[in-house]
């Protein structure tokens, strides 16, 4: 990380002052400078100090050597994905006057705050439009994966898993190579795009059981495609190596997906 510093802007978010001091002994000793953001707990309850916990960090920061603070980050994840509109609008705005009574406290004490960061896929159009963030972290938008498909259609679906037919005993059922080892189940199971008619019932580690209930989908034959959408999008993603671009049905890209399976 402090190699890259040298050549791009890294920020990093903290919410602990052991941590604080860390990055600066590491970044001090390299001649490297860090961007750090303090993370406020917004009501997600994950990471993130209390709202008058920025203040103390803040100055530690601005205060360490190799370190520049840079402002605050506040993730309200725990709203995003709301069905009701109005109740993710009221929630998102709580979350979001704890993030800027935050910064207001921090710059009370003469410490600029450049960054004030937060927002979901979920609520870009609620937190974008508060006076006083100034950078959204939407990362789903770009897929809508089956999850935030229920929530709003402001953007259009673009990821899904192809699987194969690999057996039809049953009139009404037919079983794909489409395991937990290909899909995640973590926001339930997959929904079935084509053929209509199909519906995922059951997942093992390398097949799934697909209830078929139309004409159209009892036509499936070994060897047959199915097209699904995952319910989420981030954890089906690192289960591959690759993205497959496709366009008017032709497959134009195959895309790395180099951030995949990188715990250690």
């Amino acid at each position: 990380m402090v190699a890259l510093a040298r050549a791009a802007n890294v920020i990093v978010a903290v919410d602990d002052s052991s941590n604080v001091q860390q990055l600066s002994e590491i970044a001090s000793a390299a001649g490297a400078e860090l961007g750090v953001i303090v993370e406020i707990n917004v009501g997600q309850d994950r990471c993130g100090v209390d709202g008058d916990g920025g203040v103390e960090l803040a100055r530690q920061i601005a205060a360490s050597p190799g370190l520049r603070f840079d402002g605050l980050m506040g993730y309200e994840g725990h709203i995003v994905a709301e069905r009701d509109y109005e109740t993710r609008k009221t929630e998102a705005e709580k979350s979001m006057a704890v993030l800027l009574g935050a910064a207001d406290q921090i710059r009370i004490e003469g410490i600029e705050v450049k960054v004030v960061s937060a927002s979901g896929t979920g609520t870009y159009s609620i937190t974008g439009r508060v006076d006083g963030v100034t950078e959204l972290q939407c990362g789903s938008y770009i897929f809508m994966d089956g999850d935030y498909v229920d929530v709003f259609d402001d953007f259009a679906p673009a990821l899904s898993v192809l699987a194969t037919v690999v057996s039809r005993q049953r009139e009404d059922l037919a079983v794909a190579d489409l395991g937990l080892k290909s899909i995640s189940i973590d926001r339930g199971f997959a929904d079935v795009l084509s053929p209509t008619g199909a519906t995922i019932i059951g997942h093992s580690e390398e097949h799934t059981k697909i209830e078929l209930s139309s004409e159209a989908a009892r036509a499936l034959k070994v060897g047959d495609k199915v097209r699904v959408r995952p319910r989420h999008g981030d954890t089906t993603i690192n289960l591959h190596e690759y993205y497959f671009g496709v366009r008017n049905g032709r497959l134009e890209a195959a895309i790395p997906i180099p951030g995949r399976g990188k715990f250690r």
